[in-house]
């Protein structure tokens, strides 16, 4: 009974600690995955003169924001510009020379090519950083990078209007 009682014990004791340490081990794993992405936008900057997107007449951005993502992730997962599965031949010479901007097992993307974060949410990318119809009044249009990454965080949504600034669960880059 006594063996019984002090199993109990240390289990109250250890399961907070337990759920703690898996918390602050996504957390770690957020923003690392923030810095590897930042690393892949600015090594797309360094190689094109831009960051991902650039509309053209040839490869016009996606005017529904979800697609818009959706070609950013493909442009540094894939290094595929134009979305059409074909490299251009800038795009070939990088590859030859093993340039890849996001090195994540496939596991880590969705069907459509968006990496996840730790609670299986896709991240969020916002380019440029400040989004119309923000209130300048309380500093919402003000970011200290040219572009704003997000995580939903556990409860996997987020505030539409000021995405990534939920402040009750999310991560965002604005702070590192």
């Amino acid at each position: 009974m006594v063996v019984i009682a002090i199993i109990v014990l240390m289990m109250a004791i250890l399961l907070p600690v337990v759920g703690h340490a898996r918390k602050k081990a996504k957390e770690a794993q957020v923003f690392n995955d923030f810095q590897a992405i930042a690393n892949a936008l600015e090594g797309f900057k360094r190689d094109f003169g831009y960051y991902p997107p650039r509309p053209n007449p040839t490869r016009p951005i996606p005017s529904d924001p979800s697609r818009h993502n959706v070609y950013i992730w493909y442009c540094l997962e894939k290094c595929d510009l134009n979305l059409n599965d074909k490299t251009d031949p800038n795009e070939e010479k990088l590859i030859a020379q093993g340039r890849v901007y996001l090195d994540f097992p496939e596991d880590r993307f969705d069907s459509s090519h968006r990496l996840l974060d730790p609670w299986g949410t896709p991240y969020g990318l916002l380019l440029p950083a400040k989004a119309s119809g923000w209130d300048p009044s309380i500093g919402e249009d003000v970011w200290p990078k040219p572009y704003r990454i997000w995580s939903c965080g556990p409860n996997k949504t987020t505030d539409s209007s000021s995405p990534g600034m939920d402040s009750i669960d999310d991560y965002n880059n604005g702070g590192w």
